[in-house]
């Protein structure tokens, strides 16, 4: 059975495969950015123990999403975190991946953040 033939038992569209690889070229970052932002998360980590990071890789080993937070939102959470709210932004970026600040409001009404993520 040849691989045209496998594919049409799938009840694939032509759509559902065109879907699939954006997906899949969307996460993939340039060669080397994943390590970087990895070696610069260690490094922020090194110097201060209480930065935090969370990176989750796909099933085939490729940077899926992250979560991060420094020292200062971390203290800043602690003191106004009662209320979270985070924004969404619409893939815009070079990967087309959204940018999510978590951010809350203090006691002078401005802005805080208290982390971020990459999804």
């Amino acid at each position: 059975m040849n691989q045209a033939a496998c594919v049409d038992r799938l009840n694939l569209t032509s759509q559902d495969i065109l879907n699939y690889l954006q997906i899949r070229r969307q996460k993939d970052l340039d060669k080397g950015d994943a390590q970087l932002m990895l070696q610069y998360f260690q490094r922020c980590q090194y110097e201060n123990p209480d930065f935090f990071y969370a990176i989750q890789m796909d099933v085939d080993d490729h940077f899926a999403n992250c979560f991060w937070v420094d020292v200062r939102s971390r203290i800043t959470y602690k003191n106004f975190g009662k209320v979270v709210v985070f924004y969404f932004t619409s893939m815009i970026n070079k990967y087309k991946m959204s940018f999510i600040p978590f951010t809350g409001v203090n006691n002078h009404y401005q802005s805080i953040l208290f982390g971020y993520a990459l999804l």
